[in-house]
């Protein structure tokens, strides 16, 4: 954890310089998922995509310019379209994989939509192959090898309560029930395969497929599995649940520890050092409004407040060059917040003060915090026109993408 030294200090930090939107498009339709980032066509410069509740996957450099667009085609079953809403058959709800699935050096794109078609697409947004599932596919597909045999497998699940195993031509391989819809996307643990449940279950899976462990939670599992790897270099797997907790769980499928929040959490856990103190810190949103930052023994280093739900992974990223990182997060409330990885220790009273107040490019609300706790602090503040779904990086640039389907460039202005 950060010295009690640096953590003081960093409540004089201010943001420096300013976040400026440089690009903005309106899709015309709502935008679900994430949006990934990756540099899909080796050229050394990232592009961004974007799927879309109409089924479009859109790539944009990392400037805003765009380069393809792809559009589903998959359709319904009469009873599937019986449960979906007027054009929502091809919608993409999950965040576009990528990942150079044919070793060409380039990454395709890996799609699944409510129709139940996963698709790939080459880094041009040329059609490769598609897979039918039996229900929607609402978890991104993962790479990882299932089966034990060196080679890399697709694996995704479906609400048809299957997890599929495809070769990297698509190619069905295995499919596995376990007895419950998937919405979550699977993860590769100690040589196991880990997939959750919308029944709240942690499953990991052998070589030969079969069950090694089941652990049970309480609530609906739609956040992705991620690896927390200890300073003893232990791992251990931590996901949250819509029953409010995040779990951290031994290889053995056993609880190491639990975190309690007040709301569902529905999305991946960040594991990284964001405090340069060489300790991965863990970091997720919760729907009881907050951003926590917890230590590998599952212990609260810092919260965030804000207005509303934080559904969307945390992304990490040094966005203004200082050297230190910062912590961006979308909120239901319409703000993007832009916080310090370090944190702020939060006083009252210091002497010769009249108190820590927010700064030029910094919205610092400490004063509103319990006195003499460590708390998160703002500084920028970003507010949209809707719900932010998601943020990523694109190179140098911050993108968000909003319910309303808004896609908005942000770039640092020193």
């Amino acid at each position: 954890m950060a010295s009690l030294k640096k953590i003081f200090r960093n409540a004089f930090r201010k943001g420096s310089g300013s976040l400026i939107e440089s690009k903005k498009y309106d899709l015309g339709t709502q935008i679900i998922a994430e949006p990934a980032s990756g540099d899909i066509d080796n050229d050394g410069v990232p592009e961004v995509i974007i799927g879309t509740r109409d089924g479009h996957v859109i790539a944009y450099t990392e400037t805003g310019e765009k380069k393809w667009s792809f559009k589903a085609s998959g359709t319904a079953d009469e009873v599937e379209a019986m449960f979906l809403e007027a054009g929502a058959e091809n919608s993409i709800d999950s965040k576009p994989f990528l990942y150079d699935i044919n070793k060409d050096g380039k990454q395709e794109v890996i799609v699944g939509t409510q129709s139940g078609v996963v698709y790939a697409l080459d880094c041009k947004g040329k059609h490769l192959w598609s897979f039918k599932a039996g229900d929607a596919v609402k978890g991104s597909a993962k790479a990882l090898d299932a089966d034990g045999d060196g080679k890399e497998e697709i694996v995704f699940g479906s609400s048809d309560g299957n997890a599929y195993v495809l070769d990297m031509r698509g190619k069905p391989k295995k499919k596995i029930s376990v007895g419950s819809s998937i919405e979550s996307t699977p993860a590769k643990f100690k040589g196991l395969m880990i997939i959750c449940t919308s029944k709240g279950e942690i499953i990991a899976y052998n070589k030969e497929y079969e069950k090694e462990w089941v652990y049970k939670t309480k609530g609906r599992i739609t956040a992705e599995p991620n690896v927390l790897i200890m300073k003893n270099r232990e791992e251990k797997i931590v996901v949250g649940s819509t029953d409010n907790n995040l779990y951290c769980i031994n290889e053995d499928g056993t609880l190491n520890w639990l975190f309690e929040t007040k709301g569902a959490i529905y999305s991946k856990a960040e594991i990284t050092d964001i405090n340069n103190d060489r300790e991965k810190e863990i970091i997720f949103g919760s729907c009881d409004n907050n951003l926590y930052v917890l230590d590998e023994e599952g212990k609260r280093i810092w919260s965030y407040e804000t207005d509303f739900w934080i559904i969307g992974t945390p992304l990490v990223m040094d966005i203004n060059d200082d050297g230190r990182k910062e912590i961006i997060i979308g909120s239901y409330d319409n703000n993007i917040y832009v916080l310090s990885g370090e944190g702020v220790y939060s006083v009252e009273y210091i002497p010769g003060l009249s108190g820590i107040t927010a700064q030029e490019g910094s919205y610092s609300d400490i004063n509103t915090q319990t006195p003499g706790e460590v708390i998160g602090k703002n500084l920028w503040l970003i507010r949209v026109e809707d719900i932010v779904i998601g943020c990523c990086q694109a190179g140098r640039n911050l993108l968000a993408g909003t319910k309303n389907g808004s896609v908005i460039w942000l770039k640092h202005n020193y």
